[in-house]
């Protein structure tokens, strides 16, 4: 489809309109259009800050993240290193530090500039993470010769220590499952529920569980989506029970024939936006029914904790990694006398 020949403002630059007393500048964000207010008040200054943005200087950082974003980042993709599902999240925000710290030389950048933007930017320390990152390839590349993170004090994160008990999970079970007479979205967040406590997955990998990878009296087979792992989930009878009663309830009066075992109604794939606000609205049931509040991910945590090989059930290879995280219980001694 040819775009529509400009009328007014001619002697604008492409994507710039006039705003207020100045321009804004339409620019795709993640392949989405969006506005973006320009600083000039000339047209001049419009033409110089527009082209800066379509086509950053070299040795700009706005250079260093294009690159990195177009060369290294397929790399990671390709190999593993970095999952879909976190460069969907992270793809964002590497364009918000772009337009930041974008027409700054890499060098020209000092610790109290990235304390400054983590202290007042929304999410401002997570997307340093991923700059801290990027600012590896900097140094590689030759696009900076210092690096302003050496030494940088970071935030420690508080580990959860939430423990989900047993009691608790079979009641919110039976929460969802009467839930859903009146709202039929509280099933998948029973089927959610089930199959994370018998395998212990991802929230993520259990949602786009396809019926491909049952196999009857062999097991599930997973391809953990955060580290692109293989993990087959033996077969046991609560496994084809749990299967079972899940197709029952779910893949009964749907539009089409379901490729997933979870889905909607529709027979599509249950996306994380409903599954979630599903499992949100169920939240005031929970504490009716008696249960502290907890996340869907703590289930995993509580699978690794009870399980007698834990780290190797969750397919960690870092010892450091499941103490911190996945291990609730922590460690039980004798005492001394």
């Amino acid at each position: 489809m040819t775009p529509r020949k400009r009328v007014n403002d001619t002697g604008l630059p492409t994507r710039v309109y006039p705003y207020g007393k100045g321009f804004r500048m339409r620019v795709y964000i993640d392949g989405k259009p969006k506005w973006q207010r320009l600083k000039a008040k000339t047209v001049g200054e419009a033409w110089v800050e527009s082209q800066s943005i379509l086509n950053p200087g070299p040795g700009t950082v706005a250079a260093g993240i294009d690159r990195y974003m177009e060369k290294k980042v397929p790399e990671m993709l390709r190999d593993g290193d970095l999952s879909p599902a976190t460069w969907r999240t992270e793809k964002p925000r590497c364009e918000k530090l772009k337009r930041v710290f974008g027409k700054m030389r890499p060098d020209d950048i000092t610790p109290q500039h990235l304390y400054k933007y983590a202290d007042d930017a929304k999410d401002g320390w997570r997307k340093l993470k991923r700059f801290s990152a990027m600012w590896r390839y900097f140094l590689r590349w030759g696009l900076a010769t210092k690096d302003p993170f050496h030494r940088f004090d970071w935030p420690k994160q508080r580990a959860r220590t939430r423990y989900v008990t047993d009691d608790e999970l079979a009641k919110a079970q039976a929460v969802a499952l009467s839930s859903a007479q009146a709202k039929r979205s509280a099933l998948m967040v029973w089927a959610a529920l089930t199959m994370i406590i018998l395998t212990g997955r991802r929230v993520t990998d259990v949602r786009r569980l396809k019926l491909t990878q049952i196999e009857k009296g062999v097991g599930i087979r997973f391809v953990e989506s955060k580290t692109r792992k293989v993990t087959t989930v033996k077969w046991s009878p609560a496994l084809e029970a749990a299967i079972d009663e899940i197709k029952a309830r779910l893949h009964t009066h749907t539009k089409i024939r379901p490729m997933f075992l979870i889905c909607n109604r529709d027979g599509v794939e249950c996306s994380e936006g409903s599954l979630n606000q599903a499992f949100q609205h169920l939240r005031p049931e929970f504490t009716k029914a008696g249960i502290a509040p907890f996340q869907l991910r703590d289930i995993r945590a509580k699978f690794g904790t009870d399980h007698p090989h834990g780290r190797r059930a969750l397919r960690h290879s870092s010892e450091a990694t499941f103490e911190k995280h996945y291990n609730r219980k922590g460690e039980e001694v004798d005492p001394l006398r």
